[in-house]
């Protein structure tokens, strides 16, 4: 359970952080000129970050906190569905060795 707090905090912090480097990266792409490759940057950074279009209209830090709780809940998915699975799998057996008569 240790390792699924672990990762739980991992996806936390680097969910935080995913709004703040897509924010300063937009400040340095600003002059972009629009086309394919504009199109492509802020379809990722609407996959990646769900909450984007709020900024305007909410401070930073809610978009932050969202972004992080969403990455969290992600990351334990991502841990605990292998637990469950070798959980309820069937257990191995070992092979029967062959009776010479």
């Amino acid at each position: 359970m240790k390792r699924l707090e672990t990762f739980v905090i991992v996806g936390f912090i680097f969910g935080a952080f995913v709004p703040i480097f897509w924010l300063a990266l937009s400040f340095l792409l600003f002059n972009a000129p629009e086309g394919n490759f504009a199109t492509a940057y802020w379809n990722v950074v609407h996959i990646t970050c769900r909450c984007w279009d709020s900024i305007g209209r909410t401070p930073l830090v809610w978009v932050m906190l969202v972004n992080a709780c969403m990455y969290s809940f992600l990351f334990a998915i991502a841990c605990a569905v292998p637990i469950y699975v070798r959980k309820f799998q069937a257990p191995q057996t070992a092979p029967r060795p062959l009776a010479f008569t």
